[in-house]
Order: structure tokens, then C-alpha cells, then sequence
């Protein structure tokens, strides 16, 4: 039994080279689509986040906005008041010079009575009063001044601030721009995978049904065999002994006459295989890229579904007698081949109408 499939297995990998395989299964697409709502989830977290931060961030912009406003405030009433106070300043100035020339006048005339004495004496008490003034005024001139240059160095320092929360709040805003963009696009292709998955699944609905159907007519004729595919599938020739179908969309793979099963496994890089014994030394072997349902040693019902092909794909079909090859063409029942010719035709026909539109 191990030679006989060993031989087998020989056969079909020299049949298998001539189509490629490689395509989805239903749990590869369930897991993509897990994946894009996870995506989906990242990417709304961290919108989240980067709205969180530019309201903090735009209030502290407020906030030194607010304070630069009042700095702003306070230099122009300081401003005032330093020049009202150079002003005074020359004010005092102006009549402390004036003081002086009286006093000049007065010891001039070297009067010693006693009016001039007091004339004198009240002058000088006048011009120690205008010169402390005056002391003062310089000094609070000097305290105001100082404090003005450290007043305009915070607003100057503000100002700084300000620009950077500005710039930093345009950069959060593109950056969120950019994440709400790849947002919408992930939340897309879900929403287009999500549709897929409904489409496969009323797909592999539409095959069940058939399936029964078919069981339904009583299987092929004898010695004959069916599609090991329901759904939208066709078959061609390969040039080889076996023929390959070929799934459009997503499509069940089915036993093509009642049998056993004698082997579930993988071959190479050619997808997955299931054999089939009808008896009377014949099997069926069908590779490709589909997901087997069954276990060796269960039995068939002629279109029993056996595994699932998720989207397109090509499925090669290969009949064998005694451990030997056969042309499969022309085994296979007549409504397989009648309706394979009658999708070729419609094919045509509907290439004939989009050239005529065009």
C-alpha cells in the first residue's frame, strides 16, 4: 500500500508543475480582518492621544498667550510712568538751577542784615528739599528702568514660547490629519475584507446547495465522475492526464464519485492533496490550493464536500486505474462537460458584447 502510494504521489508531482497555486484560505482572511480591526482600534488610539495632547497643549498656549498680553499691559503703564518721572525729573532740575542762581545773587550781594540772612537760609533749606527730591526721583527713574529690561526679556522669552506652542500645535494638527486619513483607509479595506468574507460565505452557501442538488440526481453515471468543485469553476486541459478547474471566486471542493477516503495531506509546494478509492482498483486525486475537511478513512457521498477553496484558484483533477494515470477528459460525467461548454459560450458571448460597446 505505502509503494502504491509512494508511486502515486511520483505521478502527481510530475502532473501537479504544470499550473501554480497560491491562494487564500477563509482563515487567512479572518485573520487579516482581525488585523485591521486591531488596526483600526491602534490607529483611533492614538487619534485619541494626539487630541488629548493638543488640548493641553493649546491651553498652555492660551495660557502664555494670556500672559504676554498682561506683560504687554504692564510695560505700557511702566513706560508711563517712567517717562512721567523724566519729567520730573527735569522739572526739579530746571528749579534746583534756578535755587542755585538765587543763592548765587543773594552771597553776592554780601548783605548782613538780618532779612538777607533768612532770605539765604530759606533758599538753602529749599534747594536740600529739591535735591533730595531729586536723589529720589533718579533712584526710582533707575529702579523702574531695570525693572522694564527684565519685564521686556520675559516678553521676549514669552514670545519664544509662544511661537514654539504654536509651531507644535500645527505639526499635532498634520499629524493627526495623517492618522485620520490612514484611519479612514484601514476602516476601507475592512469594511471592503468584511464584504469579501459575505460574499465567500454566500458563495459556499450557494455550493452547499448545489451539492444537494446533485445528490439529489443520483451522482454520475457509471464510471463516470463529477466536478471536485461547486461553485463558479470551470476546466481546462493540461496537457498532461488530469484536468485543472479552475475557481473564480470561492468554491467547495467535493468528491466526484462515492468513495473512501485513503489520504489527507500536503504535497510540496502544490497545496493540499485528498485521494479518494471508488473501487474497482480506481482513485481520484485532487491538489490544489484548498483546505481539506476530512480524515482518512471517512466516506463519501458523490459531491460531499471534503474542503473549501476561499478565492481563486486552479484545482487539478487526475483519475487513476491500477496505479496508472488516466485520461480524465473524458471520464468526467457529461453535464460537467455540458455546463463547461455552455460557460465558455456565455464567456464568448459577453467579450462579444463588451467589443460591440466599445
Amino acid at each position: 500500500m505505502a509503494r502504491r502510494l509512494s508511486a502515486i504521489f511520483l505521478g502527481l508531482l510530475w502532473s501537479a508543475c504544470a499550473f501554480a497555486v497560491g491562494s487564500d484560505t477563509v482563515g487567512a482572511m479572518r485573520e487579516r480582518l482581525e488585523g485591521q480591526k486591531k488596526q483600526v482600534q491602534r490607529l483611533a488610539a492614538q487619534i485619541n492621544g494626539i487630541e488629548q495632547r493638543l488640548g493641553q497643549e493649546n491651553q498652555r498656549y492660551l495660557k502664555v498667550a494670556k500672559e504676554r498680553k498682561a506683560i504687554e499691559s504692564k510695560l505700557t503703564e511702566m513706560d508711563r510712568v517712567l517717562l512721567e518721572g523724566e519729567t520730573g525729573y527735569k522739572k526739579e532740575s530746571q528749579e534746583i538751577k534756578k535755587l542755585l542762581g538765587a543763592l548765587a545773587i543773594n552771597s553776592l550781594a554780601q548783605a548782613d542784615d538780618s532779612q538777607a540772612m533768612l532770605e539765604k537760609k530759606i533758599l538753602g533749606q529749599v534747594l536740600k528739599s529739591k535735591s533730595t527730591a531729586l536723589s529720589s526721583i533718579i533712584k526710582e527713574n533707575e529702579k523702574l528702568k531695570e525693572d522694564v529690561q527684565a519685564l521686556r526679556a520675559k516678553l521676549e522669552e514669552n514670545a519664544r514660547i509662544e511661537r514654539e506652542l504654536a509651531s507644535l500645535l500645527a505639526e499635532l494638527e498634520e499629524k493627526k490629519r495623517g492618522q485620520a486619513r490612514q484611519y479612514m483607509e484601514t476602516l476601507k479595506q475592512g469594511k471592503e475584507l468584511e464584504s469579501r468574507a459575505q460574499t465567500i460565505n454566500a458563495q459556499m452557501e450557494w455550493a452547499r446547495k448545489k451539492q444537494m442538488e446533485i445528490a439529489a440526481e443520483g451522482g454520475p453515471e457509471k464510471g463516470k465522475f463529477l466536478a471536485p468543485l461547486f461553485g463558479n469553476a470551470s476546466f481546462e486541459s493540461t496537457g498532461k492526464k488530469g484536468v485543472a478547474f479552475r475557481c473564480e471566486s470561492s468554491c467547495d471542493a467535493v468528491a466526484p464519485a462515492e468513495g473512501t477516503v485513503v489520504y489527507v495531506g500536503g504535497l510540496s509546494t502544490y497545496g493540499n492533496v485528498v485521494m479518494i478509492d471508488h473501487g474497482d482498483e480506481t482513485r481520484s486525486v485532487v491538489l490544489g490550493p484548498f483546505t481539506p475537511s476530512v480524515q482518512k478513512g471517512q466516506k463519501l457521498k458523490a459531491g460531499e464536500s471534503f474542503g473549501n477553496m476561499a478565492s481563486a484558484g486552479r484545482l487539478y483533477f487526475e483519475v487513476r486505474k491500477h496505479n496508472v494515470a488516466q485520461e480524465t477528459l473524458p471520464l468526467l460525467d457529461k453535464r460537467v462537460v455540458a455546463k463547461n461548454e455552455e460557460k465558455k459560450i456565455s464567456g464568448q458571448n459577453n467579450r462579444g458584447e463588451k467589443g460591440a460597446t466599445l
